[in-house]
């Protein structure tokens, strides 16, 4: 039985049209507390106040072709002009698709970006909207205030309520808000850190995670303890040993446990071998006793080739992140470290390439890696 109903309409974008709606619902059993954050359907932001309020911004025109077609001056201008129309009438998808065509011909503007991340946060589609709008805010947003408001909504829905916290006491700290905003911001702060407070249920389904691309995969895994480590605890143990994710996925699930010192055992499966670990005792990839051997002698042998060296690094580390827990190889530290040495110099070195079975170990991981990554 629901004892009471708190309801918090607060407006996230500065527009009536727009709120964000969280609703806490207390129940007589604190077991059964139920929390709920979402985005009202009726809720919708102004963009067609946005467009006019801003006149379509300017933009940069190149001459560009794709895949060897010569285009008709003004096609991308074209595309954007549709992605407006299609946000402004509320055809999200279709904007989406004209934005991604405007940007492979043109740079977008900060008016035309922030658009878009609206576009891609009405479709549900958090980490794309989040990563523009944090390329907005990087090269510097002469909106800043917009900015933050649709950045720290994205980050409500993806219930990362600890960044939120990180992000707005700063602002209003220093004063950077305007007064007008400050009451808007200081219930998102409350709201944030309650949520925080209370034990959170993170919604998961292992279908749909195996749905995602890699890069989706591993940034969710990399919110996860952002939002309550408790709670991610059991998602990254079934991604560790789910025997259909990529190698690479479980590696990063596994790095975070790690990192948070679970002490209960784990299984996991890595090239079709379930292996059994204590997170608490492992170390990460590259502090593994084996792996820093292996760096330690490739930096001896290849001393006098930095350029080698440098390369060298970077495949054995992503051979490291690939493997992990496990070494690549059962063979001595130097012995490993030779066979990346020699492969390097077999890239530059005419004599070597005749002899390329000899690096089939290493070709393996490289195909496997990089067909995860596609």
């Amino acid at each position: 039985m629901v004892d009471e109903e708190k309801v918090l309409v607060i407006s996230v974008y500065g527009s009536n049209s727009a709120f964000f709606i969280a609703r806490e619902i207390e129940t007589t059993d604190t077991r059964k507390s139920l929390l709920i954050l979402e985005m009202s359907d009726i809720c919708r932001y102004s963009l067609n106040e946005y467009i006019c309020d801003k006149g379509g911004g300017t933009m940069k025109k190149e001459n560009k072709s794709i895949n060897n077609l010569v285009l008709f001056p003004g096609t991308a201008e074209k595309y954007l002009v549709n992605a407006k129309q299609f946000a402004e009438s509320g055809r999200f998808e279709e904007a989406i698709e004209c934005f991604e065509q405007a940007s492979a011909l043109m740079n977008l503007e900060e008016a035309d970006l922030f658009i878009y991340a609206v576009c891609l946060f009405e479709m549900k589609e958090l980490l794309e909207a989040k990563e523009v709008v944090e390329n907005i805010l990087q090269v510097g947003s002469s909106n800043y205030v917009e900015s933050i408001e649709l950045y720290v909504s994205i980050l409500m829905e993806l219930r990362n309520f600890k960044d939120v916290v990180t992000i707005i006491e700063p602002l209003l700290e220093e004063n950077i808000l305007p007064f007008s905003k400050r009451p808007t911001f200081l219930q998102l702060l409350d709201l944030s850190k309650r949520l925080m407070e209370k034990k959170q249920v993170i919604p998961f389904e292992i279908e749909k995670f195996t749905s995602w691309t890699e890069l989706q995969q591993q940034q969710f895994i990399s919110d996860l303890t952002k939002e309550s480590e408790e709670a991610s605890v059991p998602i990254l143990m079934e991604v560790a040993g789910h025997s259909d994710l990529p190698e690479l996925s479980k590696s990063f699930a596994l790095m975070a446990l790690v990192e948070l010192k679970v002490s209960n055992d784990v299984d996991i499966i890595k090239f079709g071998k379930k292996i059994t670990v204590t997170p608490a005792e492992l170390d990460l990839p590259i502090h593994l006793e084996t792996n820093r051997q292996v760096l330690e002698a490739l930096h001896r042998q290849l001393a006098q080739h930095p350029d080698f060296l440098e390369m060298a690094e970077e495949i054995v580390i992503r051979h490291f992140l690939l493997c992990y827990p496990n070494p690549i190889s059962e063979e001595e530290p130097a012995t490993i470290a030779s066979r990346y040495t020699n492969y390097i110099e077999s890239l530059f070195i005419s004599s070597g390439v005749e002899n390329f079975e000899k690096h089939t170990p290493i070709l393996d991981l490289e195909r496997f890696f990089e067909s995860r990554i596609q």
